[in-house]
């Protein structure tokens, strides 16, 4: 393993924006890969996978100089500023890295950092996001891939996750980091799990052992692991999404990742000043929880749940 610098950037307050990578290279001719996580400065879980990632290919490239076959790159953290005083976005004018690609060299710092991470990031055959979606909600671990023309499903299957998600690229996405490198020849996937700001240590558990899976079938790396599920594809027209027309105090029954039946209570609506019920909402379909709302308030119109219906 290699510990790189990859790039570092001035800042007018403080120590220069540093940052790493972790290389591991083999001698074969396998695929390479680069994982990147840490774009948000409250993305914990993506950030603590990363870590363990680093971890485990270290621990076990000491002991077997086979074990890695093809290139990996990991970038556990990318807004170090973000982390360090607990904001999503960059700190000094708020911006939100993950939404500046391809980024460009002239611009504003956030389009610069895109920039020159992009650079570092560009041709491999690979490209995985460690990732957080809206800030107040809770995801199942699933794998987000674009429907374009040169995506690549079938890989996607060999994550292991429970479900893919194939969602068409909306104006927003193309400023994303998966769909550029999509542009640019790389096969992206965007691996989605938990809420932001904690680390739930089984989903943690999950999306590790999805890397590596992913690794081990690709012949990246000399290793075998087991299954965990025959992954699901789904579209947006598979989610149900079961909304509040009432605001206040959000008291949750089911979590993600249960089943639920039509007609099960799915959560209840308190007014936050009286304590009195608002609203009882029960689920309009059977199916699985694929994300729900987990912020202790709640707004009228907010999506609470979104259910898998297949």
């Amino acid at each position: 393993m290699g510990k790189e610098l990859l790039f570092d950037f001035p800042s007018p307050s403080r120590d220069r924006l540093k940052v790493y990578g972790y290389r591991f290279k083999g001698s074969s001719k396998s695929p390479s890969v680069a994982i990147v996580a840490g774009l948000r400065g409250d993305e914990i879980i993506q950030l603590y996978v990363a870590s363990q990632l680093v971890k485990f290919l270290n621990d076990r490239s000491k002991n077997d100089p086979f074990f890695i076959k093809g290139e990996i790159l990991i970038i556990p953290a990318v807004n170090t500023y973000g982390f360090n005083i607990d904001k999503r976005y960059w700190p000094l004018d708020n911006t939100d890295i993950s939404r500046m690609f391809p980024g460009y060299n002239k611009g504003e710092t956030t389009q610069r950092i895109a920039s020159m991470l992009f650079e570092k990031i560009q041709g491999f055959d690979y490209g995985i996001k460690l990732t957080s979606g809206i800030k107040s909600v809770k995801y199942i671990p699933h794998i987000k891939v674009f429907d374009m023309e040169n995506s690549d499903i079938d890989q996607a299957f060999r994550f292991g996750l429970r479900y893919i998600h194939k969602i068409k690229p909306k104006p927003y996405d193309t400023v994303s980091l998966t769909y550029n490198w999509h542009i640019w020849n790389t096969r992206a996937y965007s691996i989605y799990g938990g809420k932001t700001g904690e680390i739930d240590f089984e989903y943690a558990k999950h999306m590790k052992n999805a890397v590596l899976r992913f690794l081990s079938k690709n012949e990246v790396i000399n290793y075998k692991i087991h299954e965990l599920y025959c992954p699901s594809v789904i579209t947006d027209e598979n989610l149900t999404n079961v909304k509040t027309v009432e605001a206040g105090i959000f008291h949750p029954f089911k979590d993600v990742g249960e089943v639920v039946t039509k007609g099960d209570t799915l959560f209840i609506v308190e007014d936050p000043i009286s304590g009195e019920v608002k609203i009882k909402t029960k689920s309009p379909v059977d199916g699985i929880v694929f994300q729900k709302h987990s912020y202790p308030m709640i707004y009228q119109g907010t999506s609470a749940y979104k259910i898998v219906t297949v």
